[in-house]
């Protein structure tokens, strides 16, 4: 079960060329009419061991022209509608979109961790998954572990670089590739990260987050491949379908009518 929302490519376009036969395996290069994108593999938390970056990565960044991230966090309104997604409707309780398992489970871990129940009630199964992935990753690394994100540390240095910005897809968006889940998707994930935290034995791709920045810093992609790939079952095709498939579907052709035009 992978406990974060996602894993995020950093998109640079540049005009020039060309990369190194030594391109680290994090790194990945495509060529249309004449433009070059590179494709930098991030993550959404890290440590300051992973920095500075790649002298590869280094030089290609300050000969780039524009840079596309996953997600623009930036806009005050875009954020509000996002997360007005998040909460049930009107009259409706979690009681009516939790199974009895995951209910049960939840109430087991809000208790065991000192948490009040009722700070979940009005919100939806797939919001609360987001919530607890996101704090189970802060536990496992810090609560300073965001700071370090990748996209983050990139994004500074293009807005200190007055490089040109590019986002593929809005918070809107991305909140609504997992409120389009169907509820038995929504109670499968919220449980297998519950069960997971209230039993201590971690998935494959959770138990895996403290090499995450030693594995970026190492350029090592097999390592994220084969965590995430060992906790591939059939009963969470809807989720990687949503979350990465067709996601990832969505920005290949942003990133092709960009090149275009």
């Amino acid at each position: 079960m992978k406990t974060l929302l996602m894993i995020s490519l950093v998109l640079m376009l540049t005009m020039q060329s060309s990369v190194s036969e030594n391109i680290p395996s994090l790194f990945y290069k495509a060529e249309k009419n004449g433009k070059t994108i590179f494709l930098l593999g991030s993550i959404h938390i890290g440590n300051e061991s992973m920095y500075p970056l790649n002298d590869i990565i280094k030089n290609e960044m300050d000969s780039t022209d524009a840079f596309v991230f996953e997600c623009n966090t930036n806009n005050i309104n875009d954020i509000a509608m996002a997360k007005a997604l998040m909460y049930l409707p009107k009259h409706k309780t979690l009681n009516e979109y939790l199974d009895t398992e995951t209910l049960t489970n939840l109430n087991i871990f809000c208790e065991k961790s000192n948490i009040d129940i009722n700070k979940f009630f009005n919100l939806k199964p797939w919001a609360i998954y987001s919530i607890l992935s996101l704090n189970t990753a802060k536990e496992l690394l810090n609560d300073s572990s965001v700071d370090f994100a990748v996209d983050n540390h990139i994004k500074n240095y293009a807005i200190n670089n007055n490089k040109t910005l590019y986002y593929v897809e809005t918070a809107v968006e991305q909140y609504q590739t997992l409120d389009n889940l169907s509820n038995e998707t929504q109670n499968l994930i919220l449980n297998e990260l519950i069960k997971s935290n209230l039993l201590s034995k971690k998935s494959n791709f959770d138990s895996s987050i403290n090499n995450w920045p030693e594995w970026f810093k190492n350029n090592n992609a097999q390592g994220f491949a084969n965590a995430y790939m060992a906790d591939l079952t059939n009963d969470m095709r809807e989720f990687n379908d949503a979350l990465l498939t067709k996601r990832n579907v969505n920005f290949a052709a942003y990133l092709d009518n960009l090149v275009q035009n």
